[in-house]
């Protein structure tokens, strides 16, 4: 198991303190901003109400490696040592000039709601409200802003999910499967009910360019090069709105509800903890006596941050699993595979992250390897480059199957990050919070 595992407090914040019990849908949550704002975060265009519990919602292989962590005091995270000659004591988050702040990190989230988003071009050329014209309709729209902070790690896999998307879009509607084997033709096509559009491969290409833009393929890694500046109350309130969080960091605003990272965050039961963490952040951030602490604070946020996508990805490969137990109709098998795509997405972005130059995650900006996030999309039958050439569809045949790569892709997940089966568990089924 890596030695770089979650620490003891850390789990204890998300998995005693804020709880993880039962599952949870999407949501389509308009961004906190301006009433232009609006964002992506989560598509609410799903077929029918997800089953609670399924054939994976508990242990598989009884590969626990025992009880939970042990537990400690919650407020270790943020106690600070007056024997280093920090006095501050973290107290409530505050944000007076929010708006002005965030006016870069809310240009990124509209330009990808604009491309990907529940109204974006990408959906409404599924629904058959836009007509694209060729590939370059939805590269056109992935300028600017948007495309400077992708990371060229993930860039390969935005073309190929253009690419694909234009040509299941283009094929049109389409039966994908034949007397219950994937058939889907050369280049996919629109499936089921929530027109989705869905490649010869199994994928969902537009979850894969939401999904992966807002993690780790840009939104994640915008804000990791925020904290090679100066860690200052600007910093923190652009790390929290492009995490996807609200002016007033609370999970229940009905005028700004949280929405892309922020919004899986809480759904995983991890918001509560990441939320004191940038509180502690910004307040250490007010006194130089404070920088080991602040420093502290700010790595256990973006670790809480990965581990809660994630958890998240756990979470819809399980929702993949439950669904094909009960499908009957192509819009079962349809659903199955968007909810699979996201956690594809979520996934994917990770690959080929670069690391900050400087600041407190120089050198360590994320867990999870290269090599691993290869290993999770491989057992998955995702080539993320090449999205068409993958094998995912094929697990429609076989719900035994997709169980053993459930497995697999769940190991490499659990060893990342230090977690036991029965961790895993509760991020298949989470609570929010």
């Amino acid at each position: 198991m890596k030695t770089t595992a979650l620490t003891t407090s850390t789990l204890f914040l998300t998995l005693s303190a804020t709880g993880l019990l039962s599952g949870c849908g999407d949501d389509g949550a308009p961004a906190t901003g301006s009433a232009s704002d609006t964002d992506t975060g989560a598509d609410t265009d799903t077929t029918g109400t997800a089953p609670t519990t399924g054939p994976t919602t508990t242990p598989m292989n009884d590969e626990s490696t025992g009880p939970g962590p042990t537990t400690t005091d919650p407020d270790s995270e943020t106690d600070t040592d007056t024997a280093s000659g920090c006095s501050v004591r973290p107290g409530e988050w505050s944000a007076p000039d929010w708006d002005a702040h965030v006016v870069a990190e809310m240009a990124l989230r509209n330009q990808l709601a604009d491309l990907a988003g529940g109204s974006g071009i990408m959906r409404n050329a599924e629904n058959g409200t836009v007509q694209l014209t060729g590939v370059s309709d939805l590269t056109d729209a992935f300028v600017g802003d948007l495309a400077a902070a992708t990371h060229p790690g993930f860039t390969a896999a935005i073309d190929s999910s253009f690419q694909e998307f234009y040509d299941a879009v283009s094929a049109g509607p389409n039966e994908l499967m034949t007397d219950g084997m994937w058939d889907p033709g050369p280049n996919g096509g629109i499936w089921g009910d929530s027109n989705r559009g869905i490649d010869e491969g199994g994928i969902e290409n537009r979850q894969i360019v939401d999904k992966g833009l807002f993690g780790a393929g840009a939104f994640y890694h915008h804000a990791l090069l925020l904290t090679e500046g100066d860690l200052d109350d600007e910093t923190f309130d652009k790390i929290a709105y492009i995490w996807g969080n609200n002016a007033a960091l609370v999970p229940d605003d009905p005028d700004a509800p949280l929405v892309t990272s922020a919004n899986y965050s809480y759904r995983q039961g991890f918001h509560a903890a990441m939320a004191e963490q940038l509180i502690a952040a910004k307040a250490y951030a007010q006194d130089a006596e404070c920088t080991a602490e602040r420093d502290a604070a700010v790595v256990e946020f973006f670790r809480l941050w990965e581990t809660s996508m994630m958890s998240r990805v756990v979470y819809y490969i399980n929702q993949m699993a439950v669904r094909l137990a009960v499908a009957e109709t192509r819009d079962n098998f349809a659903e199955a595979l968007h909810q699979l795509a996201e956690g594809l997405g979520l996934a994917a972005g990770f690959h080929g992250l670069p690391d900050p130059r400087s600041g407190p995650l120089a050198g360590a900006g994320r867990l999870v390897t290269d090599q691993e996030v290869e290993d999770i999309l491989d057992a998955l039958g995702f080539d993320m480059n090449d999205q068409g050439s993958s094998t995912t569809g094929t697990f429609v045949e076989s719900l035994p199957a997709f169980e053993t790569a459930q497995g697999a892709s769940e190991a490499v997940i659990r060893d990342t990050y230090g977690v036991d089966q029965a961790t895993i568990a509760t991020w298949r089924t989470p609570t929010a919070g």
